[in-house]
């Protein structure tokens, strides 16, 4: 594997392989890419046919892809995950996943991404609760509380370095009891919408609304903007959750799998 620093070097990688008819599971941003850039972990390994992008976390790797051909070529050892998304799950590349499965991945669970139409949102109130933009002095709260409430190999929790890039964009949102972070919702921003990439609420705080009254102070503090969120429907509180604030299924969905965990 190469190790990349630069964003122009990934961005030559991919122009390698951006031809037409290809597969790709690749959809940061170049300010996320600058995050994973900051945080050291970011590598490529290319054969002629395919470019596989690797991003390091704590005992594991993410893996992105650029496909012109298959077979796949190896993956790189060592226990890695990989999500591809389709437009209806009828539609995900069965060539790809027959693939992904050859090259020693198991299917885990699905996704289905949710919208709401731009709008604002009719907030209940924090009550005991002071719900604020997350601030620097944040990080390692929001970072603890989503490594508690998220797998760390399937959660696609976002390095401290990603993470800090959100908090010093805005993105972040927070509900702090008596000091300490009992919610949070980690947001992304595009042109022309925004895009849930975590909402987490602490244990003990669960069963309260915490949850909905975060995402309404995130759409009200983003202006209202047109909505994003990916999440998984056998998880039916945090479903329920994004349903009752004006989300509904967009017909996209997707497939997490998995190599190299010992059973």
């Amino acid at each position: 594997m190469e190790k990349i620093t630069e964003l122009n070097e990934l961005k030559a990688a991919i122009r390698r392989h951006f031809r037409g008819g290809m597969a790709t599971n690749f959809t940061l941003s170049e300010a996320e890419i600058s995050g994973e850039l900051k945080s050291g972990g970011l590598f490529i390994e290319e054969s002629p046919d395919c470019l596989y992008i690797l991003r390091e976390r704590d005992g594991h790797r993410i893996l992105n892809y650029y496909v012109n051909s298959l077979p796949l070529p190896p993956v790189p050892d060592g226990l890695t995950v990989c999500e591809i998304t389709a437009r209806g799950r009828e539609n995900l590349r069965r060539d790809i996943i027959s693939a992904l499965e050859d090259a020693g991945f198991t299917p885990l669970f699905e996704r289905v991404r949710l919208v709401r139409q731009a709008g604002r949102a009719e907030p209940n109130g924090g009550g005991a609760y002071k719900l604020s933009a997350a601030g620097e002095s944040d990080i390692a709260g929001v970072s603890s509380l989503f490594a508690s409430c998220f797998d760390r190999l399937t959660g696609c929790i976002s390095s401290e370095s990603v993470l800090a890039g959100r908090i010093a964009a805005g993105g972040v949102f927070i509900a702090k009891r008596d000091g300490c972070v009992a919610g949070a919702v980690e947001t992304a921003a595009d042109k022309s919408f925004t895009e849930i990439r975590h909402l987490a609420v602490r244990e003990n705080d669960r069963g309260r609304g915490l949850g909905g009254e975060l995402v309404r102070y995130y759409l009200n503090e983003t202006g209202g903007r047109k909505s994003f969120v990916w999440t998984e429907p056998g998880k039916p509180a945090a479903y329920k959750t994004y349903v009752n604030c004006g989300y509904t299924e967009d017909g996209n969905g997707s497939l997490v799998l998995m190599k190299g965990r010992k059973t």
